[in-house]
This record gives C-alpha cells, sequence and structure tokens, in this order.
C-alpha cells in the first residue's frame, strides 16, 4: 500500500508537500486494518518516517502482533533537541522550502524509487507525530503485542536518543515486551540500511540479521 502523495513517477513532484500527521496515522492504520484482514498474526515493520508510523501505530494498536521499528525518526541529528519543539514549529509554520535528498547529487540523484527532495512542512509533521507518539507512550502502555526496536550505531541522520527515551518509556513505566538490537558502528552503516542499491550499505550483513529480528 502506498503512503498518501507518494508512488508519482515525477520524483521532483511537489505533492508530498501537502502531508500531515494525521496522513501518516490513517496510513498505519489502514495498513494493520488491510494485514488484519489477509492474516490472523500482523508483523508491522516500518524504516526511518515508516519507522516512526509503525510506533504510533504500536503504540494504538493492540491487534499489531509484532511492531518492527527500524531506525525510527523520533529526532534526528541535525536538529538540536532542546530546540526541536520550536523548529518542528517554525516548519511547519514558515514557507515550505525543498531539500535535497542528495545535497551532492542532487536531480542527479540514482535511486529510481525515492523523491529527490523532501519538504519541509513535511519534515515538520514528522516531528509533530514523534511529539504525540511519545506523549502517548508517557500517558498509556503501547497496545501492540511486542515490539522491536532495531537502530544504527553509525546512523548520520536519526538520533538514536531520543528513540532510546521511548524505549525506555515502553519498559520501565509499562513493562512493556521491547526488544532492542543496535548494528554495530563498524559495519559503516548510513541510514538507510536497506538499500539494495548502494553498495556501502552492505546488505549481505544486515538483511539476514533483519530477517531474524523480524521473523521471530
Amino acid at each position: 500500500m502506498t503512503m498518501p502523495y507518494h508512488g508519482l513517477a515525477d520524483r521532483m513532484n511537489t505533492e508530498h508537500a501537502k502531508l500531515r500527521a494525521e496522513d501518516f496515522m490513517r496510513y498505519g492504520d489502514e495498513v494493520v486494518d488491510i494485514a488484519r484482514g489477509l492474516a490472523d498474526h500482523v508483523t508491522m515493520a516500518g524504516i526511518s518516517g515508516g519507522g516512526l508510523i509503525t510506533g504510533w501505530a504500536a503504540q494504538q494498536r493492540q491487534d499489531v502482533d509484532l511492531a518492527v521499528l527500524i531506525s525510527p525518526g523520533f529526532g534526528f541529528k541535525v536538529i538540536p533537541r532542546f530546540w526541536t519543539p520550536l523548529i518542528a514549529w517554525a516548519l511547519r509554520v514558515l514557507p515550505n522550502l525543498y531539500l535535497w535528498d542528495d545535497p551532492e547529487k542532487k536531480a542527479d540523484n540514482p535511486r529510481p524509487y525515492n523523491y529527490l527532495r523532501m519538504s519541509t512542512h513535511v519534515l515538520g509533521q514528522i516531528l509533530r507525530l514523534s511529539r504525540a507518539t511519545r506523549a502517548l507512550a508517557r500517558q498509556k502502555p503501547p497496545a501492540a503485542g511486542s515490539i522491536m526496536v532495531i537502530t544504527n550505531l553509525n546512523d548520520p541522520g536519526v538520533d538514536n536518543v531520543v528513540t532510546d527515551k521511548v524505549v525506555d518509556l515502553w519498559r520501565t513505566r509499562w513493562a512493556k515486551d521491547v526488544q532492542t538490537y543496535q548494528f554495530p558502528a563498524d559495519l559503516h552503516l548510513g541510514h538507510d540500511i536497506i538499500d539494495v542499491k548502494d553498495p556501502n550499505m552492505n546488505v549481505a550483513a544486515v538483511y539476514p540479521k533483519l530477517l531474524e529480528l523480524i521473523d521471530r
């Protein structure tokens, strides 16, 4: 199932700038609804923004048996934690800008399956969803049966410390079944650890471990 405003052939399109946190939430609910209609056991897995949506579903949906968050976008290294609420608000209300997915290659980015730019309005909405999910994690236990959080010690993009705080909430306040795994720094992985087109991602090491962690 394609995320709203995604899957368009024009990789320079501006449609994804319309995304709001509520769209991510509805998308997560629809994914779980479809999966539950097809099977008795539901494992939901997502990476980056998809990992954050999976975290939202883990918090809200008791019909998710296993939620697997891979490098979830709860926070970003480029944004200081103290200033994140203010910057998230500014990203939503200031005029929209587009950030290149690859600042060096820009429009020549060879990856065929992603948009070439990220909307700053969308980044603000991702941070809004993060804040909402973390607020819920402080208020009530996650609904999912069990949770697996997978991070990458070498991740240049997401802030693992923010993710760790969510895991600690789930574990210490609610005594929930939350397992974690962190890919070591010596693998020199980037953020998109499942990218088969990038030889630096070492999918020969990553994929077997992901399958081991997810298929349990």
